[in-house]
This record gives structure tokens, C-alpha cells and sequence, in this order.
């Protein structure tokens, strides 16, 4: 980066990347995402024929230059042997020695790519950014599972180890993942230049002589985040491997994760305000787990990290954005719009308090001509239409969230004129947007993936609002109705009116999940439709209806990237079981367990 962008009220600024973005479809989603980026598809392909051969046919991105690698080993070789001890299982005398061919030129880029894809075990030299240590010690916390469920240890690593030990299968590797991670993710979260990253890339990864110095290698933990991304949902063949020794599990994936998360924690992202630190913040959020009993899971903490970074830099404020050059004003007005909706639905989804709040800032999403798409296709009118109702439906998550956050409302119920104004934003969201953003009754649509994901996501955004606010009536009650100053005629209206709504919004997303599920997205899917899938699951299976089965089904296609979501299933296949079988008198219509204490 040439320019910084720092806190300072009167400094001029910069992002990043540099160079056209990619584009996509509608500009959001969950916050709402998009893009759509070049390289592995061509010119004749559609977008399904592109990702049909990326991820069904192991597509390889392209090997470009090699490195040449001397002829024979010298005295400096000894730095190339990284020594592997035996594994605990297995009792050995000998030692496993895992060869990384040398590199004739070296750099951080090739530092990080080597120790990203060496064994757990092995004693490899972690880069300075790192830590500079001969091991990182990664905490590794185990999933606390509520049902018992198998669990087998990873396989031996020496099935792995043959296949990453050349400098040219490791330079393979890292390119084809960066290219999953623009030809799926970057669809959904498009936070980055794409022509800029891989210029970058492809710069430090193939060094020679000639290196323009004009040129700056990517910051390791962007680049971690990135290949972290594409091993999710790579279909590479070492992947594809990894994954049937393991019982469905990627061992690579997993320790990539884990260690794109040191890479972000030693270059102090959480602490740094900076450009990059907000997007790298921004991408590691959705990444992990989403089982709220793991501890290294989901839990906000990089998402608040991303929204501490914005506010230090002035992006909440009108003011100073439009001291910034036009291409760094619109990437980080995109990124100030991704954490302020991602803030929203993480509040209302796991019921706790907003971080940002109304006034908190002046910037509003197409109100002023000065704030330009970087991208054309962002300034679409689908597009507009998009991110509209979406930052619409995002305020009333974000007041509910608040509402229901109070301690009083745990203690003494929720209100009722609380509940009533839910129920009135939520209807007039429906009446305003649903039928422009959401699914077409014509569920045979010829859609591709990027607009079938994204009617997908504005659709069922919504209706799991309903499905939310019934769990919270479940829990908290209504507080006139627990003081005795509201009739049961009353309670038993509005009660019926919230668990019908819940009802049908259940409903229709396991409708969602079905169009989704048979045309294999819910495996690419970043970590996007998982809540809405799982809570309108939970509630089926609790009154026994049949349709739970298709979020069940749902849920295991979502295991490819995300592991806890098989567990998730089983546990959603055993509530289910339990509801046809358990004999007890008539329940309430709202008497059913909170979807967020399962």
C-alpha cells in the first residue's frame, strides 16, 4: 500500500487493493455479499459450467513460473530438513524427516505459504509475524458436543506429507486455493481487489530479479485468511484425499484455520487499526466454527475487532470519508456496511447487544452521489434493491436485539408494545421488499448460483426474524401478561399470531433449503444460510413436523466446510425423533425451547 489509512480526522488515505473489483450479483448478503471474479472461468463458460468444473472436476489454478531449485544439496541444506517426530500412537526408533526442497529466493510471502502447509508435528521455523518460535501451541479446544457423537482422531499425517514436501507442490497448492476462495467466497464477501491480489501474489510467489518495487507483498494474515477460505471448499485432490481419510474431514483445512488465526493474532490485527486489518478482521469472523459451545468458534470477536478498527479510522462519519480517494472511500464505506449488518443479525441470531447503534453514525447507503460503487454492478438497481431492504431488515434485527438484551426483560418479560413493534416492522418489511428481493414463487427459476443464493438469503433473513421473535416470547413471556393486567383472550392471540408466522417461516425455509440442497450451494456456502437453516430446523423437529428432514439433509451437505454442522444434524435428528414419540398433554403454541439454547 502506498497510502495508510490511520485514525487521524485530517490524513489522506488509502485501502489496500488497487484495481478493478469483480463483480457479482446483488451486493449483499448477511450482511449480504457478492462478486464475481475472473480466472478460472472462461469467456464461453455460464457461471454454473464454471463452478461445476472448479469444485466437481478438482480444477487447478494455473502453475505459472517454477522456481528453479539448485542441483544438489550444500552445507545450508540442514535448514531444509524439517525433523518430524514419531507420532504418540505409533512406537518408532526412527525419526521422519519431511524434506522441503530449498528455494533459490525467499521471502515472507514463502515463508508463511511453507509453514501454512507443514505438519502439525513438525519442528518448522514459524515466520517473525508469527511469533518467530519453534511451535505456536494453538489452543485447541474441543467442540462441546450436547449429543455423543463419534468422534475418530485424525489420521496419521504421513499420507500428507509426501505430497507437500516440494516447493512446487506447496506454490500449486496455495494458487489453487486463493483461486476457490475468489471463485466462491469472494461471490459472497467481496472485500478485495481480486486483480490486485493476485498481481501481488503472483509477484512474491514466483520471485525473481526483476521485482517491480513498486509492488508490496500481501499482509500474511490477509493472505492465511484467504487460503484458509478456498482449503473450506477446494475440491483439489489433495483435499478431496484429506477428506476420505478422515472420515469426511479435511486435516488440512483445520490446521490452516487455526493457524491463519495466529497469523492475525501475531501481527496484532485485533490491536492495529488499519485498512487492512478491518478486512482481514471482516473474513476470519465467518471462517470458524458456528457451534456457540465451542470456544474458538464464532463468538464476535473479530467482528467487534473490525467495528472498533472502523470507528478509529473516522468511517462512521460522513466527514471523513469523503476525505478519501474515490476508489479507498468506496471500498471502505462497502466494509463499514458489511460490519454495520453483520453487527445486526449477529445480535438478534445469538441475543446479545448491538455493537453499533443508530447514532453512532451519519452514512447512509445511497444518499449521497460522491459515494460511487467501486464496482458497476454494486450500483445496479438490483443491486440497490438489495442492499436496501437488507440495511431495512437490518434495523429491526438490530432493535430487537437491543430490546431483548435488557436484563429487565429476562427478570420481568418482554414488553408488549416491544413485541407488537417487532411484529409491525416485520410486516411492513414484508409488504415493502419481499417481493423484490426474496424467491419467486417459481421455484423452477433458471437461476445461476449467485442469484439463487442471494433470493435465497434476503428470503430467508426474514422469515427467520419470526422464528426468533416467537423463541424470545417462549423464553421471556409477555410482561403485562405475567403483572395480570392483560387478559388471556389477549395473550392467546398474540401468541397465535407470532406462532403461526414462526411457523410458516420455518416452513419456508426448509422450502429454501430444498432448492439449495439439490443443487449443491449449501457446500459453498460461507457460513451465510447455517442459523437460519439450523433454527428453523430446531423448531420443526420440536413439533414433529416432517419437513425438519430437509434442513436435516441441509445441514449435512453443510459439513463439507463446516464439520460442527454434522453434529448439529444428529442432534436435530434426535429432537425430532423424541417429539414423535414423547406423549404429553397439548403445549401452548409458543411452548418450545429457545432455538439459541440449543
Amino acid at each position: 500500500m502506498d497510502e495508510k489509512l490511520t485514525p487521524s480526522p485530517k490524513e489522506e488515505s488509502g485501502i489496500a487493493s488497487r484495481g478493478q473489483t469483480p463483480s457479482g450479483s446483488s451486493g449483499l448478503q448477511t450482511a449480504s455479499h457478492l462478486a464475481n471474479a475472473p480466472s478460472l472461468v472462461g469467456d464461453d463458460e455460464d457461471d454454473d459450467d464454471a463452478l461445476r468444473r472448479v469444485f466437481l472436476s478438482r480444477a487447478r489454478a494455473p502453475a505459472g513460473p517454477k522456481s528453479p531449485l539448485p542441483s544438489g544439496p550444500s552445507e545450508d541444506d540442514a535448514a531444509a530438513e524439517i525433523v518430524i517426530l514419531p507420532p504418540s500412537d505409533r512406537a518408532r526408533s526412527n525419526v521422519f524427516k519431511f524434506q522441503v526442497n530449498p528455494r533459490q529466493r525467499t521471502n515472507s510471502t514463502i515463508q508463511l505459504i511453507d509453514w501454512l502447509f507443514s505438519p502439525p508435528d513438525t519442528t518448522v521455523s514459524v515466520p517473525p509475524f508469527v511469533g518467530g518460535t519453534e511451535s505456536i501451541g494453538y489452543r485447541n479446544f474441543a467442540i462441546k458436543s450436547k449429543i455423543p457423537v463419534d468422534s475418530q482422531p485424525d489420521a496419521d499425517w504421513q499420507d500428507l506429507r509426501s505430497h507437500l514436501e516440494s516447493d512446487d507442490s506447496r506454490t500449486e497448492l496455495a494458487n489453487d486455493l486463493v483461486e476457490v476462495y475468489f471463485q466462491i467466497c469472494h461471490n459472497r464477501l467481496p472485500l478485495l481487489d481480486s486483480t490486485d491480489f493476485r498481481t501481488r501474489l503472483r509477484a512474491f510467489l514466483y520471485p525473481t530479479s526483476s521485482l517491480d518495487p513498486a509492488i508490496s507483498p500481501l499482509p500474511p494474515a490477509l493472505l492465511a485468511t484467504v487460503i484458509a477460505w478456498g482449503a473450506k471448499f477446494s475440491e483439489h485432490p489433495l483435499l478431496v484425499h484429506d477428506r476420505g481419510m478422515n472420515d469426511g474431514k479435511s486435516r488440512l483445512s483445520r490446521l490452516i484455520t487455526k493457524r491463519a488465526r495466529e497469523v492475525a493474532e501475531g501481527e496484532k490485527v485485533h490491536r492495529v487499526p488499519t485498512a487492512d486489518n478491518v478486512i482481514v478482521a471482516l473474513l476470519l469472523e465467518p471462517l470458524h466454527s458456528h457451534n456457540p459451545s465451542d470456544l474458538d468458534g464464532l463468538n464476535g470477536f473479530w467482528l467487534n475487532c473490525a467495528i472498533r478498527h472502523l470507528f478509529e479510522l473516522g468511517v462512521n462519519r460522513r466527514s471523513r470519508l469523503l476525505e478519501l480517494d474515490e476508489h479507498s472511500r468506496a471500498m471502505m464505506t462497502y466494509a463499514w456496511f458489511m460490519a454495520l449488518l453483520s453487527d445486526a443479525f449477529a445480535a438478534v441470531y445469538w441475543r446479545k447487544k448491538p455493537v453499533i447503534d443508530e447514532d453512532d453514525f451519519d452514512v447512509g447507503f445511497g444518499e449521497d452521489a460522491s459515494f460511487v460503487a467501486y464496482d458497476a454492478s454494486l450500483s445496479t438497481q438490483e443491486a440497490t434493491q438489495n442492499w436496501l431492504a437488507v440495511s431495512s431488515l437490518a434495523n429491526v434485527a438490530r432493535k430487537l436485539a437491543k430490546d431483548l438484551s435488557k436484563p429487565n426483560v429476562t427478570t420481568f418479560g418482554m414488553p408488549l408494545q416491544v413485541l407488537k413493534r417487532c411484529m409491525e416492522n416485520l410486516q411492513a418489511w414484508k409488504e415493502q421488499y419481499l417481493q423484490l428481493v426474496g424467491v419467486p414463487d417459481n421455484y423452477q427459476a433458471n437461476w445461476d448460483f449467485a442469484a439463487a443464493v442471494a433470493a435465497c438469503t434476503c428470503d430467508a433473513q426474514y422469515h427467520v426474524m419470526w422464528v426468533i421473535l416467537h423463541s424470545a416470547l417462549d423464553e421471556f413471556s409477555i410482561r403485562e401478561a405475567k403483572e395480570g393486567t392483560m387478559t388471556y383472550t389477549a395473550l392467546h392471540e398474540i401468541e397465535r399470531q407470532v406462532f403461526d408466522e414462526a411457523l410458516q417461516g420455518a416452513l419456508r425455509i426448509s422450502g429454501l433449503t430444498s432448492v439449495l440442497t439439490s443443487n449443491g450451494y449449501l457446500r459453498l456456502d460461507p457460513n451465510i444460510l447455517h442459523f437460519s437453516t439450523y433454527a428453523a430446523g430446531m423448531f420443526l423437529a420440536r413439533y414433529g413436523k416432517p419437513e425438519v428432514k430437509t434442513c436435516i439433509q441441509g445441514l449435512e451437505q453443510y459439513s463439507f466446510a463446516y464439520e460442527e454442522a454434522h453434529e448439529q444434524a444428529q442432534w436435530m435428528q434426535q429432537v425430532y425423533a423424541n417429539s414423535l414419540h414423547q406423549l404429553q398433554p397439548p403445549l401452548r403454541p409458543h411452548s418450545v425451547l429457545s432455538t439459541s439454547s440449543s
